[in-house]
């Protein structure tokens, strides 16, 4: 259509010929929903609907470490083109969800929607790094952006259903099994210390998740979140140990309890993702020989982190890299799909 053919349209009929409108809209809370089918859209095979469960239920302008974004679909009100996520965690800041309605991929909205999760997340001035996880085949994109491989994510999964225990904690142990807004001050430190400088208090308490604790005498020493699915597979994590120290066996007894205590209240079964950040190969090993019923998931994902903040790249050495010290809890497997 010409310029001076649109120069006779009336305003009304000129709105409907902007159909392609891309424009990147903070998200509100009744479009949460939107933004679950968004994933279901794009089959998603592991928590198809975890954004309803992380997301606060209030506006998120209400909710300043969480940020969600669309660009919603111009012919329909409640649908989404795309979406994406920031999450400001203290020093480090997340950037996750970020999907394109299969309708409308290859147009750009990809990127567009990611360049503001990003610029949100380097705006706010605690950020030191900006981390996200990416597909094999997304990583390419991201890396063109800026960002540098840090790390992968192995997926495992658990369908066999409940079954005896094979690993059992010493004498003077004990499980606690709470609810996630009654996850314990120390356990949700222990979660901050693992990503160093972190503020995640507030999207593990405001989650319809559980929290499995292990205490040695009255010291919390390990916990596990649950996310407990019914239409999906639910997922373990994240998993938090108080030290690189902790031995395996007890890493493995605490993946135990979690499957006695939620294998059968999940027809799906459970899914949980290992985090490489930090070493974690050995537990990994574990669960494939030891611990019965687990499986590698061929659907990996790459860690990435971007540099842009000044200081950033020698932040990161200091209390990520092979050199930092060793010392502090360690994060063994991630919250959700990576989101942590």
């Amino acid at each position: 259509m010409t310029a001076s053919r649109l120069n006779h349209l009336p305003l009304a009929r000129l709105h409907s010929v902007n159909m392609t409108s891309t424009e990147v809209k903070t998200l509100h809370s009744g479009q949460y929903e939107a933004f679950a089918e968004l994933w279901k859209s794009n089959e998603w095979p592991i928590a198809a609907d975890l954004l309803t469960k992380i997301a606060p239920a209030t506006p998120s302008e209400k909710h300043d470490r969480r940020h969600f974004f669309a660009i919603p679909d111009p012919s329909n009100d409640s649908k989404l083109q795309a979406g994406g996520a920031t999450f400001l965690q203290g020093s480090v800041a997340g950037i996750g969800l970020i999907l394109v309605h299969k309708d409308h991929q290859r147009k750009g909205l990809g990127s567009k929607i990611f360049r503001k999760c990003l610029d949100a997340a380097l705006e706010e001035e605690e950020t030191k790094i900006v981390w996200l996880t990416a597909t094999t085949a997304g990583a390419p994109v991201y890396r063109r952006m800026g960002f540098e491989d840090s790390g992968a994510v192995t997926f495992l999964a658990h369908k066999t259903g409940p079954k005896e225990k094979g690993f059992h904690v010493p004498e003077g142990h004990r499980f606690s099994h709470v609810a996630a807004k009654d996850t314990p001050v120390e356990a949700v430190k222990m979660f901050n210390d693992a990503l160093v400088g972190g503020s995640r208090g507030d999207l593990m308490r405001d989650t319809d998740t559980h929290s499995v604790l292990l205490y040695s005498d009255d010291r919390l020493i390990a916990w596990a979140g649950v996310i407990l699915e019914q239409d999906v597979p639910t997922n373990v994590g994240p998993i938090i140990v108080e030290s690189e120290d902790t031995p395996i066996s007890v890493v493995m007894a605490l993946v135990d309890e979690v499957v006695a205590t939620y294998a059968p209240q999940s027809p799906k079964g459970l899914v949980l993702s290992i985090d490489h950040r930090f070493g974690s190969s050995k537990t990994l090993d574990l669960l494939l020989s030891e611990s019965g019923g687990w499986s590698k998931v061929d659907f990996n994902l790459v860690t990435m982190i971007n540099f842009e903040k000044t200081g950033s790249r020698a932040w990161y050495a200091e209390h990520f890299g092979p050199e930092r010290k060793k010392d502090g809890p360690v994060q063994l497997a991630y919250f959700g799909l990576g989101f942590s």
